[in-house]
């Protein structure tokens, strides 16, 4: 199940990818005109093949969004109405999957820059003195994470899949071993009322004592790993 789950996820982004133009469109979202013309200029030094749409604000962004579909979302966080942060979910919502935001933000404090990440940004852009290079590596970095839905569906597989073990390693293994043992007082008592039959019955014995063996290593392992300090009642 968990591989068929990851071929699903890689054969979907891979068909996404595919299907994507090699320009990609991003939503630019600030009201400075100032701004706008500098992230205009940025793009083209920095040899980004984006088609920038502008917007001044959030009304005039969610109408854009609300008839197009966008690779990227560059967003101010101070606009005329409302705070960027606020909306970010507006923006992240797309039908091929969330759209990675960049924030552009003229403060220059590590706490505006927790709140983005916080909030779902993919990066965090100070304005002032930004450059082209770091501005290129930003987008670039942004734009690959949202083609890698595996890391944030594994995560999840994996916890299910460490629940699974430590049920079994802490309930299962201990009921098993009363009716192995059992089988094994049958089968040593089958063996001596039926000798011509002996070398089968030890081969099942055999098969028992290896079950009894696989299930130790397991609930070994599972104590030194950690998975739980006692049994689940």
């Amino acid at each position: 199940m968990l591989h068929s789950d990851l071929d699903s996820a890689l054969a979907a982004a891979k068909e996404r990818a595919e299907k994507r133009p090699s320009r990609r469109r991003c939503l630019l979202v600030e009201d400075s005109r100032f701004d706008r013309r500098r992230v205009q200029a940025l793009a083209q030094s920095a040899q980004l093949d984006l088609e920038i749409v502008e917007a001044s604000s959030l009304r005039e962004a969610r109408s854009h969004m609300s008839r197009d579909e966008f690779d990227l979302v560059l967003l101010d966080n101070f606009l005329p109405d409302g705070e960027g942060l606020v909306a970010i979910e507006t923006f992240r919502a797309g039908e091929e999957g969330p759209v990675p935001v960049i924030l552009l933000s003229g403060q220059s404090n590590s706490g505006m820059q927790q709140r983005a990440m916080d909030a779902g940004c993919s990066e965090y852009l100070q304005k002032d003195g930004l450059s082209g290079t770091v501005f290129r590596e930003a987008v670039e970095r942004a734009l690959a994470r949202a083609l890698e839905p595996v890391r944030t569906e594994q995560p999840d597989q994996s916890v299910k899949l460490r629940e699974v073990l430590e049920t079994f390693a802490y309930e299962c293994v201990g009921e098993l071993r009363v009716p192995l043992s059992r089988m094994l007082r049958h089968i040593s008592l089958a063996s001596e009322r039926h000798p011509n039959a002996s070398a089968d019955f030890d081969l099942l014995s055999e098969n028992c004592r290896e079950l009894f063996a696989y299930l130790d290593e397991i609930r070994s392992v599972a104590e030194q790993d950690g998975m739980a300090a006692q049994p689940r009642r």
